[in-house]
């Protein structure tokens, strides 16, 4: 916890953030800006920017998840809620912080990430060795094919081709999740998505002895991400 002037100057602070700032006692604070701090440039301009932000709009910000390096350069994961103080007559004299450590949070999510981002990869290899089988069955490699064979052999190539799409965007998912890449928006046709998912599940609706009927108009063009 601690608190700050409209100028970004500490006012106080509790015991764990004064350690945190190299600081035995929470008395210490008082008087110290960010750039008294241990914190790296990039923190500290991000911090105060923040506070500029709460204090010139009157408006909090809760769940800030930033990075703070403590003066043994080992650097704890915070998500910070920060709320603008007021005079008796509501004029905005500083912000009070609330900061909790996420470290493990955000260790245990790094580690899903790279565990799901080599899962795919690993799935994707025996997966693409099927698509080239199939390629060469229907390219006559093991000799001709009659129309039922050559019908069956397309579906599962299909179905193999869409698995692939499937890992290409876990992966994409993931790249998104940890900030590498934006969204894609463009025109799409939901329609024609939903009817490819449809022909992808036929095979199985047919096992199962069902049937399904699509009821929709011609085109739904949306803005969206096709992923």
């Amino acid at each position: 916890i601690f608190w700050k002037d409209v100028n970004s100057v500490y006012m106080g602070g509790n015991k764990i953030f004064a350690q945190l700032g190299g600081f035995e006692v929470p008395e210490h604070l008082i008087g110290m800006t960010d750039y008294d701090m241990p914190w790296t440039k990039e923190e500290t301009e991000f911090y105060r920017k923040c506070d500029r932000h709460i204090i010139s709009n009157d408006t909090a910000e809760y769940n800030i998840i930033e990075p703070l390096t403590n003066q043994d350069g080992l650097i704890t994961w915070l998500s910070t809620d920060k709320i603008p103080m007021h005079d008796a007559d509501g004029k905005v004299t500083g912000i009070l912080a609330i900061s909790k450590d996420i470290s493990e949070q955000v260790r245990l999510h790094r580690q899903r990430e790279d565990f799901m981002a080599s899962l795919a990869h690993d799935l994707k290899v025996p997966v693409v060795g099927a698509v080239r089988a199939l390629d060469a069955l229907l390219q006559g490699y093991v000799g001709p094919l009659d129309e039922k064979q050559v019908e069956f052999i397309q579906c599962l190539h299909r179905s193999h081709e869409n698995l692939l799409l499937m890992i290409k965007n876990l992966l994409q998912v993931l790249r998104y999740e940890s900030g590498d890449e934006k969204f894609t928006l463009e025109h799409v046709d939901l329609v024609r998505v939903v009817n490819e998912m449809v022909k992808t599940a036929r095979p199985a609706l047919i096992s199962k002895g069902l049937s399904f009927d699509l009821d929709t108009s011609s085109k739904i063009i949306l803005s969206a991400d096709r992923v």
